[in-house]
């Protein structure tokens, strides 16, 4: 596996890892703790390739993989969530709050 290839590259070529396990009539794959073990490409290539993979199906991957799409079935859910965007944002100005006064403006304010 990862012939030519760098370690990290070896250890994400999860094609060459699901052929070896073809070849070794291997049934079921633990993709450990890591990049693999988030990966839904990964988790659906074995479903197709008729390997067991264990751990979250490849939809689940998917959805929590996506900030996104993971806290829209949280608030659908009813799970409380800290205050955020409802969506995609394109600018800073989406996500920053406006800047809070200087603690000087909040001093002089007090006199």
């Amino acid at each position: 596996i990862g012939k030519d290839k760098s370690p990290v590259g070896a250890y994400l070529d999860y094609t060459d890892i699901i052929s070896v396990a073809k070849q070794n009539n291997v049934d079921a794959i633990h993709p450990g703790y890591g990049l693999l073990s988030e990966n839904a490409a990964f988790a659906k290539a074995c479903k197709e390739a008729g390997i067991e993979f264990i751990g979250p199906t490849h939809e689940v991957l998917g959805l929590f993989g996506d900030k996104t799409s993971a806290r829209n079935l949280a608030v659908k859910c009813g799970v409380p969530v800290i205050p955020g965007t409802d969506g995609p944002c394109s600018s800073l100005e989406q996500v920053a709050p406006p800047s809070p006064p200087s603690l000087r403006n909040v001093e002089l304010q007090g006199q």
